[in-house]
């Protein structure tokens, strides 16, 4: 998933766990359990390399989503309450943070745990479910549940 889905999950957690490090924890734990359901991008930078001008194309997603992310922790952080964004901080980074640690562990290869770690996130993001669904179809999963996470944030935070 892009991490402005890990990112919306792990808001919805921190809206309501009021426990710092819990919220970060359940972050973590949303984070892989969101890599487990399919969303369409199985190996897609790998494929992309492939194409011509296709690091272009990664950094032009990359940008996307970070962009989407900046405008999105705008928003959580101008409509929540002061006393929440602890909690709703905690949570955020850790549904992003396993991303983070993932791109560590490819650029320290040699390391021992970079290894153990990227195979773990790989085992749960490509190996455990067959993934075979488009990546049009994946962009529409991936939209649905950044979409029901921002609801539960949305409803509880009484925002519309």
């Amino acid at each position: 998933m892009f991490l402005t889905v890990h990112a919306a999950a792990g808001l919805a957690i921190g809206k309501n766990i009021n426990s710092v490090p819990l919220a970060f924890i359940l972050g973590v734990v949303s984070h892989f359990i969101l890599d487990i359901i399919p969303h369409g991008d199985r190996g897609l930078f790998n494929r992309l390399i492939l194409f011509k001008n296709g690091v272009q194309r990664i950094f032009m997603i990359i940008f996307t989503d970070a962009t989407l992310l900046a405008i999105f922790l705008l928003f959580v952080y101008v409509s929540s309450p002061q006393n929440q964004l602890a909690a709703i901080t905690a949570g955020i980074l850790g549904g992003i943070v396993p991303d983070l640690l993932n791109a560590l562990s490819m650029i320290y290869k040699k390391n021992r745990l970079a290894k153990i770690y990227f195979r773990l996130h790989f085992f749960l993001h490509e190996e455990l479910v067959d993934d075979n669904i488009s990546f049009k179809k994946g962009l529409f999963v991936q939209f649905i549940f950044a979409t029901v996470f921002l609801i539960i944030f949305i409803v509880q935070n009484n925002t519309l």
